[in-house]
């Protein structure tokens, strides 16, 4: 393989650190809340889920087009940057007076630039965590503590200052995640890789292809969760309980970013993941049933293994199966899929389901749908592992 020009690792993790938790804590800033946005500048709700739901999909050709590009030029460092940029100043133009049509554009032009950075700023840290021999959760865990700081802050100001606070927070978000974006030291190959080739290796993996088909049974619970139940739990108690309830999951999550990484690593995917989609299970049932705000905030607490420990072990699940020449693009080609494809059929899912059932019973649904989960991951036990990776487990 070509040789690697590694950059110091203490600024990588440093920069990288900042990097994510800017870049999250916009996301807990605007993504909770996002549904209220458009509600009040004029969409209806068929129209805003309609929205939101191609937001999603836009990540299916937007994520891994950057991330082949970032392989490609042997540098996800400078997409990074380039993302950052183009994600601050389409967000920054949603405070312009615009109708709901221009808002619309804005707001998909922005998902697709938005979207990529995550698996980027990954593919950067699982190489810091393969020389380094560090969790890469300790870093990653920087954006789930923005996130969390991002949701609580914006939740407490919508509270006092409306709507209004949510854009002038995101886009303050998005310029500091930009500005970190150009502090990322480069760490580039000597010679260029066959990626095309890489990438048709990367497609062909079975175990991919399955642990792929069972984060999308896994959204149909984590999508509206996403999209939709903040909305729902502020209109039943307020904005303020609805930004404690998202902290609470979130927080939960950092603790297994921080405490548990190494041990998430060390069970592997194949134990870690029927955990987690038995947990999302039981997270959604309850919130398909419970009265009250006081269970449906506590039960955010399962957020700790039904994201935390799902992520971290898809993401060297995906390292496990690329080759070294498309590490960005497999985590682009995960991000794009569970976060995209899914995500996007999971919205339309609620969206159909939602005028029958209601939103408790899409988390019914989505209890079941998990437990299936949970039985298909089983399968990754008796799959076998790419021989050429992993990157940031092998070494």
């Amino acid at each position: 393989p070509p040789r690697v020009v590694s950059p110091p690792a203490a600024r990588t993790a440093v920069i990288a650190a900042l990097s994510y938790a800017a870049s999250f804590a916009a996301l807990g800033a605007y993504g909770p809340f996002l549904a209220l946005l458009l509600e009040a500048r004029g969409f209806a709700p068929g129209a805003a889920a309609l929205l939101l739901g191609g937001m999603q999909l836009v990540r299916v050709v937007s994520t891994p087009a950057w991330a082949f590009v970032a392989d490609a030029r042997e540098s996800a460092e400078d997409v990074v940057r380039v993302v950052s940029v183009g994600a601050f100043l389409a967000f920054a133009a949603v405070a312009l007076p615009v109708g709901p049509a221009t808002l619309a554009v804005l707001l998909l032009l922005f998902a697709s630039l938005r979207a990529p950075a995550s698996p980027l700023l990954d593919s950067i840290v699982l190489r810091w965590s393969a020389r380094t021999g560090r969790p890469f959760g300790l870093v990653r865990g920087a954006g789930t503590a923005g996130y969390t700081g991002g949701a609580l802050a914006v939740g407490l100001a919508v509270s006092r200052w409306g709507l209004g606070a949510l854009v002038a927070i995101t886009a303050g978000l998005l310029a500091l995640a930009a500005a970190a974006s150009f502090a990322l030291p480069r760490a580039r190959s000597s010679g260029r890789p066959p990626v095309s080739r890489a990438f048709a290796l990367l497609l062909a993996r079975p175990r991919l292809r399955l642990f792929l088909a069972t984060t999308t049974l896994h959204q149909v619970g984590l999508a509206p969760y996403d999209a939709l139940f903040t909305a729902h739990l502020a209109r039943r108690a307020s904005p303020a309980v609805a930004g404690a309830a998202v902290a609470l999951g979130t927080m939960a999550e950092l603790a297994v970013m921080l405490f548990a990484s190494a041990r998430v690593r060390a069970l592997g995917p194949r134990r870690v993941l029927p955990v987690a989609y038995g947990a999302s299970a039981l997270r959604w049932l309850v919130m398909g049933t419970a009265e009250g705000a006081v269970p449906l905030v506590l039960v955010q607490s399962l957020h700790a293994v039904s994201f935390g420990a799902f992520y971290l072990a898809g993401v060297a699940l995906v390292d496990e199966e690329a080759p070294e020449a498309v590490r960005a693009s497999a985590q682009g080609l995960f991000s794009s899929w569970c976060w995209g494809v899914s995500a996007a059929l999971s919205l339309a899912l609620a969206g159909a389901l939602v005028p029958r059932i209601g939103l408790t019973g899409v988390f019914r649904v989505a209890a079941s749908a998990s437990v299936l989960a949970m039985f298909l991951a089983r399968s990754l036990a008796t799959s076998p592992i790419a021989a050429h990776g992993p990157s940031a487990t092998r070494r």
